[in-house]
């Protein structure tokens, strides 16, 4: 995201990947990022992802690991108090794993609710 649209207010999303491993058990990991709060936008995302069958670890509401504290474009958009999201993904949730369609279709509706707002 760049520092233009965070200072414009323009929310922001961040896509990340992780590989399989036992310590991860989920498919997908939303966060507000450094800001480690909720939105709505985090949550209907959240809400969305689990109704589509993905596991889901909610960064505002549990320890889960990714969840993307410390990175630089969640800290500048906080204290601009622009709308960011962290996401990390499993291989089945991207590319062309059994839920990616899914989360395809997740990431689209937010993305399109934001640019009607």
């Amino acid at each position: 995201m760049s520092a233009r649209l965070r200072m414009r207010g323009v929310p922001g999303l961040q896509l990340h990947g992780f590989g399989e491993s036992d310590g991860r058990p989920y498919e997908a990991v939303v966060s507000g990022g450094s800001a480690q709060s909720t939105s709505r936008e985090a949550t209907g995302l959240a809400d969305r992802l689990e109704a589509d069958g993905l596991r889901v670890c909610r960064g505002w509401s549990a320890r889960c690991p990714l969840e993307g504290t410390t990175n630089v474009q969640g800290m500048s958009a906080e204290r601009r108090h622009a709308g960011f999201l962290h996401v990390e993904l499993a291989p089945d949730a991207r590319d062309d794993g059994p839920d990616s369609d899914e989360t395809a279709d997740a990431l689209g509706d937010l993305l399109r609710n934001w640019s009607t707002d």
